[in-house]
């Protein structure tokens, strides 16, 4: 008998749940495909580049003077 209302019970949850989950996915996709994000990545590439060269400029200029040191 506790099985039978185990079932009873569990059966519309786990169809309010899924139907729950479904409609959030609905409006996350009609989300993103209402954005272009096309120009965001192009900013965030360049913009990373940008950093990752700064850095790279900065590091060459404390081994260039550790090599001059040395020498």
């Amino acid at each position: 008998m506790k099985k039978m209302n185990l079932v009873k019970f569990t059966a519309p949850v786990l169809a309010a749940v899924s139907s729950v989950g479904a409609h959030a996915a609905d409006e996350a996709s009609g989300i993103f495909a209402a954005v272009d994000f096309a120009g965001y990545a192009t900013f965030i590439g360049t913009a990373g580049a940008a950093i990752i060269g700064i850095a790279m400029a900065v590091k060459a200029i404390s081994v260039g003077k550790r090599a001059v040191s040395k020498a």
